[in-house]
């Protein structure tokens, strides 16, 4: 009787840790459709973006079955993945629109020591994977470094040379690259103008040498740096931000037992470093910069995941000024970077980390008591980071994170999402990876000038409004209104955001329709008529008519040419017919000549007596069908053909093909 009652009290207590346990792991509800499995672990962090532009975010990560993974919101994967790379990918994937298609491009390494780059649909982009110098562990950082207008790619390898790298859009490497700063560069380089010369520099930590280098955009060492801080250190990635509101970025860094904040000369700030009794590996956590008290000032969250020593501590939150914040450490590990939410809408910013914890996820206030509701379970040691956002676009938060079970878990969170109570919400900052406190990337809904989240004809009588000088607009409003990626707004943007509205064009940026001639001087009133047109044969509302109607007054007024010009024909060569466009200053009579190459007539286009104005379209340009003055076709060869205009004569060659 008395072993019945053992047994029973052990099953009982065994059932109320299962309850206890099961009730923690599930105190939020998994999102439909999730998690979604891989075939191996998942250290990857994830990365979140509209990839496809379907109005809704993916969710992007790399796992150790040497493949990379895209799932729509709902755990659909999305067309054409997941990709293969011939490594392991351990790093996380960085999202931005490289190329300036519009759509946002997937860049990660791999342990085959490669990079690649993916178009959303799974295709490589042309001059992808680049090899690079050993395998990549390092995650890409995203930026316009050498500001010359393009983004580039800046990442570190495994390697006992060239292990810092940085590539082009396009592939191509930049010049001064790649560099040896030591040997085994597994830190994620990090990007931020820290002299105030519009060029971004680039931090990075040397595992193998210990030396914390910033270099310029070409790769020479910026001034003051490096800076050895010992030897052997993991992963560790900088963080940079302004963390004593001097006005200047500060460098912060953990390695070893030591936490480092540097001035951007690399001056280590008054109080710095700071050394915490903890284990050797302290720091792998990168540090996270946030305004946890929303006092003004950016606290620094670090962490050691060997937190089990005897009397250490794993996860700190220090001020500015090195000291403790209240209520910090605490005794949890944190494999992954920790990120920085305002969870619970109270104003302060919680702190989020997964742990090996058997694969918890832990959240803590700023005063470190733990949030409701964690920690969750994945059952598994978590290396990945946290990524937090409004995944489904229902005005709740989701919690995403990857594991060594395998999976990516979502669970859906009922706290209401604000992007603007985020200060560090996924891996090293944001998807460019920059590691730069505050940073944004430019996220434009093309053809939205208004700002409204949808394109309408109103967004085009803006841009028509702005382009003849009525108002003014933002900065980010002419990049939404500049929608063929020409570098200014003009009537002609107006007239393709209204073909976006009608359903002439589908996508941003964009050309038009139509076929644009191709000759040296496409000009503005050319595209412009033609866009015209291809409105006035589709149904429009009233509204989109005033907008067509406000169009064509441009074009109608469009000043006269300063002058009478002859240009190229189009095609050229061709078979059999031709286009021969022209400006005229003043109005004139207009006949073009054509001869063959031995200087013989071979036929006359009397145009008549036109107006100033350019003739440039196939609308309104002289037409060649081929033939001569009798109606026979002509030979292959160069010709010549003569314009006269008044007092005006010019000649330009073309070339018959057959």
């Amino acid at each position: 009787m008395r072993n019945q009652m053992i047994l029973a009290i052990k099953l009982l207590i065994a059932f109320l840790i299962l309850v206890t346990f099961c009730g923690m792991a599930m105190a939020f509800p998994y999102q439909e459709g999730w998690p979604q499995q891989t075939n191996n672990d998942v250290s990857s962090s994830p990365a979140i973006g509209d990839i496809d532009n379907d109005g809704d975010l993916e969710v992007v990560v790399g796992s150790s079955d040497n493949r990379v993974y895209a799932w729509h919101h709902d755990g659909q994967l999305v067309d054409g993945w997941p990709q293969a790379t011939g490594g392991s990918v351990v790093a996380s994937p960085a999202l931005a629109d490289i190329d300036g298609d519009g759509y946002l491009e997937i860049v990660v390494g791999s342990r085959d020591y490669k990079v690649y780059v993916w178009r959303y649909n799974g295709e490589i982009v042309i001059g992808w994977p680049q090899k690079a110098g050993g395998d990549v562990r390092s995650s890409p950082a995203i930026g316009d470094i050498d500001n010359d207008g393009d983004l580039e790619i800046v990442i570190g390898t495994n390697s006992f040379s060239d292990n810092a790298w940085a590539w082009h859009h396009n592939g191509v490497l930049v010049t001064g690259w790649p560099k040896d700063i030591g040997y085994y560069v597994n830190s994620t380089p990090t990007l931020a103008d820290l002299d105030g010369d519009n060029d971004l520099e680039i931090a990075l930590l040397s595992m193998g040498s210990g030396d914390v280098c910033v270099l310029h955009h070409n790769g020479s060492p910026v001034s003051g740096w490096p800076i050895k801080i010992g030897t052997w250190y993991e992963c560790n990635d900088a963080a940079i931000g302004d963390i004593d509101k001097d006005g200047d970025l500060e460098i912060v860094m953990a390695a070893g037992n030591k936490v480092y904040a540097w001035h951007h000369n690399g001056v280590l700030l008054k109080n710095w470093p700071v050394t915490l009794p903890v284990g050797q590996y302290f720091g792998t956590s990168s540090p996270t910069l946030a305004d946890l008290d929303g006092d003004g000032n950016l606290e620094i969250i670090v962490s050691d995941f060997r937190y089990s020593t005897p009397g250490n501590y794993g996860v700190y939150v220090l001020h500015h000024d090195s000291s403790i914040a209240p209520g910090w450490p605490i005794a949890k590990s944190a494999y992954g970077n920790p990120v920085a939410v305002d969870l619970d809408a109270d104003g302060d910013m919680e702190i989020i980390f997964g742990s090996d914890d058997y694969g918890k996820v832990y959240a803590f206030h700023h005063d470190g008591t733990p949030v409701a509701g964690f920690p969750l379970s994945t059952g598994d040691i978590i290396n990945s980071t946290v990524a937090i956002t409004d995944l489904d676009s229902d005005g709740d938060i989701e919690l995403i994170v990857g594991s060594n079970d395998d999976k990516v878990h979502v669970w859906d969170l009922p706290n209401p999402y604000d992007s603007k109570k985020i200060e560090w919400g996924t891996y090293h900052h944001d998807v460019w990876r920059t590691g730069l406190y505050g940073f944004v990337p430019p996220s434009v809904i093309y053809g939205d000038v208004s700002g409204d989240g949808t394109v309408s004809a109103y967004d085009a009588v803006m841009a028509l409004q702005y382009a003849v000088g009525l108002i003014t607009l933002t900065d980010a409003q002419k990049e939404a209104a500049d929608v063929n990626k020409s570098g200014t707004v003009t009537a002609y943007d107006a007239a393709l955001i209204l073909q976006y509205v009608v359903g002439l064009i589908t996508t941003f940026p964009a050309e038009s329709k139509a076929d644009a001639p191709a000759l040296n001087a496409t000009s503005e009133s050319e595209l412009l008529a033609k866009a015209i047109k291809e409105l006035e044969v589709i149904h429009l509302d009233d509204e989109q008519k005033q907008v067509v109607e406000q169009l064509k007054r441009l074009l109608n007024r469009q000043p006269s040419p300063a002058h009478t010009t002859l240009l190229q024909n189009y095609p050229n060569p061709f078979n059999p017919e031709t286009w021969i466009p022209f400006q005229l200053a003043l109005d004139a009579n207009v006949i073009l000549y054509i001869y063959n190459i031995h200087g013989q007539l071979v036929r006359v286009l009397s145009l008549g007596h036109i107006p100033a104005g350019s003739y440039l379209c196939k609308e309104q340009a002289a037409y060649w069908n081929g033939r001569d003055n009798t109606g026979q076709s002509v030979a292959s060869g160069v010709y010549y053909y003569t314009l006269r205009a008044g007092d005006f004569t010019a000649t330009r060659k073309m070339i018959v093909v057959k």
